[in-house]
């Protein structure tokens, strides 16, 4: 059963910006963090917004007492709805601060298609800052021997290889007119959570997939991970001796296996086809083979390839393995959040006392980020074949 009082609880935590990570961004280096906004979190310290935010914190404990799962809740949240009356500017700012509680439960839920996932290829760092981090690639060391007792042991040549790499700063400004706020337009509220899950989703896919795709550093013939051939079951053979037969720095075997084959979308029915024996028997289609395998790989349909090429494909190892890319993302900051503009305006006289919106032109200034940053590891963890 839900704890309702915890939930409570929690969305009141939201208040509590995390004072460490903004000191950390808020160095000489990066006054222009801040630029005048400020995280939606905050807005739950302002009276009128509580205020306002006491029937839909009702509403959400009555949802979540009927779905009886609060992991179900989030996925899909019903309760920030289009208004049937003009919104007033702490209406507004309540929905805000309410989808950011709903952004940080739904995003990771994004991810939940294995089909999908482009992310599955990548190993996750956590930095602390923008500043950029050395990470280090150790070489391989030689085979421990036997040790005597009372003997020495035996000394090892040992080196490192590094490259330096930071979490990078991405988003989009959209500023709402006071007259279209009035008007209800901004009625499109329930779907906005869906579009910047998408958006910062499709934002990561996209800068992963540039990373790697065609990439002619990390495939060549020199790193014995680029082969040729369409997708069908002989290429696909071939690549996958091609992973298992990787060396270390030391001419040693590796040792690891091919967990994913990435494809773009136009080659996703020849993907799923070769992985599933069952299905190609069901459609009564020939294998070309006397016997089929069943590959023991993961399809991944990646739609952001097909701009590159339309016949490549990929093999990717298991990152906890060997990691063929990281992905790098800020600590604390694992998500898109979503940030207002600090008013500059106040009523002298009238119920609401504060007014979100520019003093010029009363527009209300939103914005949303999404730190994130990519870069390619150890090729031996990848295949590619351009299809021809």
């Amino acid at each position: 059963m839900v704890d309702i009082e915890k939930v409570k609880s929690d969305m009141e935590d939201m208040r509590t910006v995390n004072a460490t990570p903004l000191q950390e961004l808020s160095d000489s280096e990066h006054k222009q963090f801040m630029e005048g906004y400020v995280p939606v979190k905050n807005l739950l310290a302002m009276p009128a917004v509580k205020e306002a935010m006491a029937p839909k914190l009702k509403k959400f404990k009555d949802e979540v007492r009927e779905s009886g799962n609060i992991e179900e809740f989030a996925k899909h949240p019903r309760f920030i709805t289009p208004t049937k009356e003009a919104m007033t500017g702490s209406d507004l700012a309540a929905n805000l601060a309410i989808m950011q509680f709903f952004l940080d439960k739904s995003f990771p839920y994004s991810f939940d298609d294995p089909q999908r996932n482009i992310m599955q290829i990548c190993k996750p760092r956590v930095v602390p800052n923008f500043k950029n981090i050395r990470i280090y690639r150790t070489f391989e060391t030689e085979d421990l021997l036997q040790v005597q007792p009372g003997g020495a042991y035996h000394g090892t040549s040992f080196s490192d290889v590094y490259q330096d790499v930071g979490v990078l700063k991405y988003g989009r400004r959209f500023p709402i007119t006071w007259e279209s706020l009035q008007n209800d337009v901004i009625g499109e509220f329930a779907d906005l959570q869906d579009k910047l899950v998408r958006s910062s989703k499709r934002t990561m896919f996209k800068l992963v997939t540039a990373a790697f795709a065609a990439n002619s550093n990390l495939y060549n013939n020199t790193n014995l991970n680029l082969t040729s051939g369409a997708l069908a079951v002989s290429t696909l053979k071939a690549a996958i001796q091609m992973m298992e037969s990787q060396l270390d720095d030391l001419g040693n075997p590796i040792n690891i296996v091919a967990k994913y084959l990435m494809v773009p979308i136009a080659l996703k029915w020849t993907a799923l086809l070769l992985l599933n024996p069952t299905l190609r028997t069901q459609l009564a289609i020939p294998s070309g083979d006397s016997l089929v395998p069943e590959f023991e790989l993961d399809p991944i349909v990646n739609p952001y390839l097909d701009a590159t090429s339309k016949t490549g494909w990929y093999l990717f190892a298991d990152p906890a393995e060997l990691e063929a890319l990281m992905n790098i993302v800020l600590d604390g900051h694992p998500g898109p959040e979503i940030l207002i503009k600090i008013q500059d305006q106040q009523m002298i006289a009238g119920a609401l006392g504060n007014e979100l919106g520019s003093y010029i032109n009363d527009s209300i200034d939103m914005k949303i980020r999404l730190f994130h940053n990519q870069a390619t590891r150890f090729h031996q963890a990848t295949v590619y074949s351009p299809g021809n």
